[in-house]
């Protein structure tokens, strides 16, 4: 039986591409004494001076890391299983392109030098192993690229994800008037970003509610906070940052949240969460001066931040609860069709709305750009900034409607049916959808 062939650049390549040659050629040399690698004028080299890793599984991880780059790709997957490595690219929208297949030894080798080279930070995670989170940063075609690293335990041995971080001036982050918070909102989100705290971020059982938790989350990463999603079971992560899957146990999801706020994950954001957790949130909120991301399926912003602030806590813990949001998600009317027509006194009513006539407000109609059918959805929030001493109100009076009336009165509050109204008075919606829309995502409550 004839040895095995060692691997190298080019038996990667073929196992990548089928055929060899068709990737860049990776030169192999060091350069002087630095440890930088390069793939000639075109390529990647590391950044940092290596740990003295295997050269070849250096450039292995360089020739993956290259064909990232020439793809176009947002992120690279190196998945164990028991027999071999799965490499795959994840492609803008979703989907996902494989690049091939490796021997279990060469991929585990790889993953152990991603581990070398990248700045990672550990957190032992009960019930999950020890995830490493960090970033690595290379040199590509003279200009440096960063990746966010994330190192997960499986059965078969760890898996590798590098997740492309978009390059964005020092300053900026993502807008908040882009989700569609007005103005006045922003500000409040944004004050409340400033300091440590938690933010209570309700809406349906929809998606909508969960991309805005991710939004946030990745606004807290360009203020130079680490996130970390804690998640209860699977789900999609929409922002590519950490993301750990900690099962249903109350008191499992709460030693998660203190270890990777020790291990300086500087926004968390947790589901559902139950009384230990509540209590967890809001320790490591005062404790590690972290900003905590708690998302509730709710009616309003009012109800969501009742929710979390009744889960038996101290005053001094609730006292941490300084912002509340809700949204739904409403279709937009097209330019081009809106126009002022007859809407029902009951789409009125419900909006409570006063008009002189009916032929106040916009309806769709039909034009050739849109063919009368809608095109584009926004969402129209609510955001509650609660106000100091309420918390310890609230909780002394569980049994009774007369706190969460003075929540609602407090200044700067704006009602979510009223901010719908408003959109329909701009003539960004038609009456009559919104309410459509409107009770579908929060249908009217039983009795």
């Amino acid at each position: 039986m004839s040895e095995p062939r060692p691997v190298t650049p080019d038996t990667l390549r073929r196992t990548l591409s089928g055929k060899p040659g068709t990737a860049l050629n990776v030169d192999a040399a060091r350069i002087g004494n630095t440890g930088i690698f390069s793939a000639r004028e075109r390529g990647a080299h590391f950044i940092a001076p290596p740990p003295e890793p295997d050269e070849t599984h250096r450039q292995l991880v360089l020739e993956a890391i290259e064909q990232m780059f020439i793809a176009n790709a947002e992120s690279l997957h190196l998945d164990p299983s028991s027999e071999s490595f799965r490499l795959t690219l994840g492609m803008p929208g979703g989907a996902a392109t494989e690049l091939g297949i490796l021997p279990l030894p060469v991929g585990r080798i790889m993953v152990e030098t991603i581990r070398k080279e990248a700045t990672l930070s550990a957190s032992d995670v009960p019930g999950c192993g020890k995830f490493y989170d960090g970033l690595m940063r290379v040199e590509y075609r003279n200009a440096e690229r960063r990746l966010r690293v994330h190192l997960i335990p499986t059965a078969h041995g760890a898996m590798a994800s590098l997740k492309l971080v978009p390059t964005l001036a020092a300053s900026a982050a993502p807008e908040l008037t882009a989700m569609g918070f007005t103005e006045a909102q922003a500000a409040s989100v944004d004050q409340a970003f400033a300091e440590s705290g938690i933010l209570i971020i309700g809406g349906p059982e929809t998606e909508h509610r969960v991309s805005t938790c991710h939004f946030l989350m990745a606004r807290a990463a360009s203020a130079g906070r680490r996130p970390v999603s804690i998640a209860r079971g699977a789900g999609s992560d929409y922002s590519g940052l950490a993301r750990v899957e900690i099962g249903f146990d109350d008191a499992q999801q709460a030693r998660a949240i203190v270890k990777l706020a020790d291990a300086g994950f500087g926004c968390l954001a947790i589901e559902q969460p139950g009384p230990e957790t509540a209590r967890a949130a809001a320790t490591v909120t005062l404790e590690q001066k972290a900003i905590v991301l708690v998302n509730i399926p709710s009616r309003s912003a009012p109800e969501a931040a009742s929710q979390f602030l009744l889960l038996d806590l101290a005053p001094k813990l609730a006292a941490t609860v300084t912002l509340a949001t809700c949204q739904i998600q409403l279709p937009l009317l097209c330019p081009g069709c809106a126009r002022w027509g007859e809407v029902s006194r009951e789409d009125l009513r419900f909006f409570e709305m006063n008009a002189t006539n009916q032929m106040n407000f916009n309806v769709r109609n039909s034009c050739q750009k849109c063919n009368g059918q809608i095109t584009d959805f926004a969402s129209i929030f609510e955001v509650l900034a609660i106000p100091q001493g309420f918390q310890s109100t609230l909780r002394s009076a569980k049994e009774s409607a007369a706190a969460l009336q003075d929540l609602l009165s407090t200044p700067g509050y704006v009602p979510l049916l009223t901010m719908v109204a408003n959109a329909c008075r701009e003539g960004r919606c038609a009456v009559n959808e919104a309410r459509q829309y409107y009770s579908w995502q929060l249908p009217p409550i039983p009795g």
